[in-house]
C-alpha cells in the first residue's frame, strides 16, 4: 500500500478499524456533519481521484481480511471526503476560508471549542475510553472528559466567548453546556489539576461554574485560577485565586449546592486555601506566583537546547516538513497550534509559522 499516504491511512484506520490516532477526532467530526442530511451542501475538489484511490485501498482490504458485507458506498463516501478534507483542507485557514463548522447541536444545548492544544491531551467519551487527541476546532460536548498529561495544555473557548486553560496533569469533565430561553448554563467538573479561567461579562441569570470534588466555584465576568489536589490523605482539596472580579465558592453534595448563599466571597487579588474537606477555607492574598499563572507568563523562558533532526525524531516519535508559499520549508514537529499559527520545535529551537502560508504538511523519514 506505498502508493497512499500516510494520512490517508491513518484516515482508513481511524474511520473502518477503528485505531485511535491524532486524525480519529476530525473523522468523527467529518461523520457528524455527513450524517445531517438536508441540512449541508458539501462539494469535495478533485474527489474522484481520492475515492478511486480509497476504493483501491478497500479492495486491498477486501481481499486481506474478507470484510467486503460490510462495506458499501457510504463508507468509501465518507472514506472519499475524509481524505479530501485532510488533504486539501488540512490547512484551510492558510487558503483564506475557514470551512463553516457543523451546528449539530440539539435545541438548547451548546458545545466548547477547542483553540489551542500542545502535549498529550486527550478527549474521551467515558473513563473506559482510550481517547484522541483533539484537533484546533473540535467541538466538545455535554459528558466529554479531557485528560492531560505532564506540561500538556488546552485551551477551551464557550458560547460568549469565555474559556478555560487547562494545564497539565489535569483531568475535567463538560457537565452542563445549555442555554434556556437565552440564559446559559456552562458548568465544568475539575477532579484534580490545575485550571485558569477567563470568564466575560454575563447577564445576571448566567451562570459559569467550576465544581471541584468539594465545592463550587461560582464566577461573573473574572479571571481565576482553580487547584484540585485529589490526595484523600490531605484535607488541602480546593484552591482558588482571583486576579480580577468575583468568585463565590459554595458547598455542595453530589454536584448540589448546600447552600443558597455562598460560604465564601473572593474579590480582586484575594485568595482562599480549603483547609478541611468540605468548605473551611483560609483567605489571603493572591501570591505572584499564582498572578504568572493566570496571565500566561508561568512557561519555562530558559534557553532550549540545540537539537537534530534524529534528536527531534527520538524525542517525538516524528519529524515534519511543512512547505510554505514561495518554495521554503520548516522541518521540525509541531508541538502547538492556535486559529493563526503552528509552533514547531526545529533544530534551532522553536519557531512560529502562520498557517496561511503553509500549503502542505508532510511526514519526513530518517535515512
Amino acid at each position: 500500500m506505498d502508493e497512499f499516504s500516510e494520512l490517508e491511512k491513518k484516515v482508513y484506520d481511524a474511520l473502518i478499524d477503528n485505531k485511535p490516532n491524532e486524525v480519529s477526532q476530525r473523522v468523527r467530526n467529518i461523520e457528524e456533519l455527513l450524517s445531517q442530511t438536508g441540512t449541508y451542501t458539501i462539494s469535495f475538489p478533485g474527489s474522484t481521484e481520492i475515492l478511486d484511490k480509497f476504493q483501491r485501498i478497500e479492495e486491498q482490504k477486501i481481499i486481506k481480511l474478507n470484510r467486503s458485507s460490510v462495506m458499501n458506498k457510504k463508507i468509501i463516501y465518507i472514506l472519499g471526503a475524509a481524505a479530501v478534507i485532510f488533504l486539501g483542507l488540512f490547512l484551510a485557514m492558510g487558503n483564506g476560508d475557514k470551512p463553516k463548522e457543523p451546528q449539530v447541536a440539539t435545541p438548547g444545548e451548546l458545545k466548547a471549542k477547542v483553540t489551542f492544544v500542545v502535549g498529550d491531551v486527550k478527549v474521551k467519551l467515558n473513563s473506559n475510553d482510550v481517547g484522541v487527541k483533539p484537533e484546533v476546532g473540535a467541538l466538545l460536548a455535554t459528558n466529554q472528559m479531557l485528560i492531560t498529561g505532564d506540561k500538556a495544555t488546552v485551551d477551551l473557548e464557550f458560547s460568549h466567548g469565555s474559556t478555560l486553560r487547562i494545564k497539565g496533569n489535569t483531568e475535567v469533565a463538560i457537565k452542563r453546556l445549555m442555554e434556556n430561553n437565552g440564559n446559559t448554563t456552562e458548568e465544568v467538573s475539575l477532579k484534580k489539576g490545575m485550571l485558569v479561567a477567563n470568564v466575560t461579562k454575563q447577564k445576571q441569570t448566567d451562570n459559569f461554574n467550576i465544581v471541584t470534588p468539594t465545592v463550587i466555584a461560582g464566577v461573573r465576568g473574572t479571571r481565576f485560577l482553580v487547584v484540585v489536589d485529589p490526595d484523600k490523605t490531605k484535607d488541602e482539596v480546593t484552591k482558588v485565586s482571583v486576579l480580577d472580579g468575583v468568585v463565590g465558592i459554595t458547598k455542595h453534595k453530589d454536584e448540589v449546592p448546600l447552600t443558597v448563599e455562598p460560604i465564601e466571597i473572593l474579590d480582586s487579588k484575594e485568595s482562599a486555601l480549603e483547609m478541611s474537606r468540605g468548605g473551611n477555607f483560609k483567605r489571603s492574598t493572591i501570591t505572584d506566583a499564582d498572578i504568572r499563572i493566570i496571565e500566561g507568563k508561568d512557561g519555562d523562558e530558559e534557553s532550549v537546547p540545540a537539537e537534530t533532526e534524529k534528536s527531534l525524531f527520538a524525542k517525538y516519535g516524528r519529524l515534519e516538513v511543512l512547505s510554505l508559499d514561495g518554495g521554503s520549508a520548516v522541518t521540525g514537529v509541531i508541538t502547538a497550534m492556535d486559529e493563526n499559527t503552528f509552533t514547531v520545535h526545529t533544530v534551532k529551537g522553536f519557531v512560529k509559522v502562520d498557517r496561511k502560508k503553509v500549503i502542505s504538511h508532510d511526514a519526513k523519514q530518517l535515512k
